[in-house]
């Protein structure tokens, strides 16, 4: 059976209420997805939020707080990648971006800036900064 993972995406639900979510759902296969855009204007406290989901922590969505390349940004990347470790997650690292140079996608979703003008570029940035900071943690 595949994992269904749910996504917080709304400032005011915090953290609590997003895991008794996936504690009153009851569903052996319902976890947390950990996202890094959302997370910049919810918490303040990265490496708390993820203890906090630990248990039911499936994968991390890894996105600058500008919707970018992860790297350069405001998300305190050392603080994630040494608590997913301290938690011992295993699961998917994903990127996730917004491809800004589609049409008016980005701006129809509050970008308007171009983060995205080549994409290979975006993901060749992107892929290294985080195997990066894998091969520091899980050496």
């Amino acid at each position: 059976m595949a994992r269904v993972a749910v996504i917080r995406t709304r400032p005011e639900t915090v953290l609590q209420d997003y895991e008794r979510l996936i504690d009153l759902a009851d569903h052996a296969n319902l976890y947390a997805l950990f996202d890094t855009y959302h997370l910049i204007t919810e918490e303040r406290d990265y490496a708390a939020a993820l203890r906090t989901l630990a248990s039911r922590l499936w994968c991390v969505h890894a996105c600058e707080n500008d919707r970018g390349a992860p790297g350069g940004g405001l998300v305190p990347w050392n603080n994630v990648f040494d608590t997913l470790h301290e938690i011992g997650f295993d699961g998917p690292l994903t990127m996730e971006a917004y491809n800004s140079s589609i049409d008016d996608f980005a701006y129809q979703r509050g970008m308007f800036h171009n983060v995205c003008p080549d994409g290979d570029e975006f993901v060749r940035k992107g892929l290294a900064f985080l195997r990066s900071h894998v091969e520091r943690i899980w050496k």
